[in-house]
């Protein structure tokens, strides 16, 4: 038997340092779909004009730390019921060698592809943003106590279990594991909020990441940029990825850690993706000045920096084939067709929900009708 158990363990694979488990734990729900309003009750503990609401059946139990404003506009706003999230879930907690607890692709599956949605669900605590980093530490403690005590045990077992990590009360691994968004979009402070999504908190960052997340509607989705192979760690960016490495290095360290991963641990390498983005930066501002000596070979180029860069997979719709399909469309260009369509993929991935987007909508007309779109043909006498 001791033999036998040997040659199994033997024939799992070892990635990235991971302790792989025998059996796939599912000790959490990573998808907690509904058609169902939410439905808030409360308000329950105030202070001042915060209090505690809770829907202790919404996607296995949530509770909101808010105004009465924003209470009132989250129960009215649409809750997708998302039914293209692979599953079972191709991925699994497993211990990452000086990472600690992460996610693992699930090496007895096939390759999660580019496109794949891996996870959708609301929060299981959300609060305000501006409350958070303001009212006085002992009342807002009371708020988020009280908040929690309203979700149902189960939620309240997987809140603990995935999110006392990053200090000794419940303010502390709000800072460390959640993510900021607003409410309805936009960029209004009062609609600022945190959520607390369980089950994308055991993702750890990467300077290339192979997963990106969008909040609509305070619902997070989690989508992979590129064909995770089996055995990989899933991985997300805590920080803006257009910002040079020193700057990520000193921001990352904000969360208790010195990044590791690939990109920082080669100089060279690090070196080589500092100097594209002094690159890009000039580029775009000079696309975007309406400089009359840009051309279509400055569209290419940008794309071109994009994509020897891994990690900026996670802007290149809107940031480099958006402009570069303008770019040729300006010029009548039949590449402006080919980067609108891989605009409108990358797009989709990048914003979520972008039935309304300008961008995309510009990006389809470009795609499919490209002598009636505005830009079409602009500077071709020029």
């Amino acid at each position: 038997m001791k033999n036998l158990r040997l040659r199994l363990l033997a024939a799992l694979p070892v990635v990235l340092g991971c302790q792989l488990p025998l059996s796939l734990p599912t000790a959490y729900p990573t998808s907690t779909l509904t058609d169902r309003p939410l439905l808030l009750s409360g308000p329950h503990k105030c202070v001042d004009n915060v209090c505690v609401y809770a829907d202790s059946a919404f996607g296995g139990g949530m509770s909101v730390v808010t105004t009465e404003e924003n209470a009132a506009s989250l129960a009215s706003m649409t809750t997708p019921f998302v039914e293209d999230v692979v599953s079972p879930p191709p991925f699994f907690e497993s211990y990452i060698l000086g990472k600690g607890i992460g996610l693992v692709a699930n090496a007895a599956n096939a390759t999660i592809r580019h496109g794949d949605r891996l996870m959708v669900h609301s929060p299981t605590l959300l609060v305000h943003w501006k409350t958070h980093e303001t009212l006085e530490a002992t009342l807002r403690e009371g708020l988020y106590q009280a908040a929690v005590h309203r979700l149902p045990a189960p939620a309240r077992r997987v809140f603990s279990r995935q999110m006392l990590i990053g200090g000794s009360d419940i303010h502390a691994n709000i800072e460390t594991n959640c993510f900021r968004f607003f409410l309805g979009g936009g960029h209004d402070e009062q609609a600022g909020h945190l959520g607390c999504f369980p089950p994308a908190a055991r993702m750890n960052h990467d300077c290339s990441p192979n997963v990106h997340y969008t909040i609509t509607n305070a619902v997070q989705s989690i989508v992979a940029v590129r064909d995770i192979r089996p055995g990989e760690e899933l991985s997300v960016s805590y920080v803006d990825l257009m910002l040079p490495s020193a700057e990520r290095k000193e921001r990352l360290r904000g969360w208790g850690f010195e990044c590791s991963c690939a990109l920082c641990r080669d100089e060279k390498a690090s070196a080589a993706a500092d100097a594209r983005l002094e690159e890009i930066n000039a580029l775009t501002e000079k696309m975007d000045s309406g400089d009359p000596s840009v051309t279509v070979d400055d569209g290419h180029r940008l794309v071109a920096l994009y994509e020897q860069q891994p990690g900026l997979v996670l802007y290149i719709g809107q940031q480099a084939y958006t402009r570069a399909a303008l770019e040729c469309a300006l010029f009548r260009e039949e590449c402006a067709v080919e980067y609108a369509r891989k605009a409108v993929e990358a797009l989709e991935i990048e914003m979520g929900d972008v039935t309304s987007s300008q961008d995309v909508v510009s990006m389809r007309v470009l795609a499919t009708e490209p002598h009636t779109h505005w830009a079409w043909g602009l500077r071709a006498t020029v």
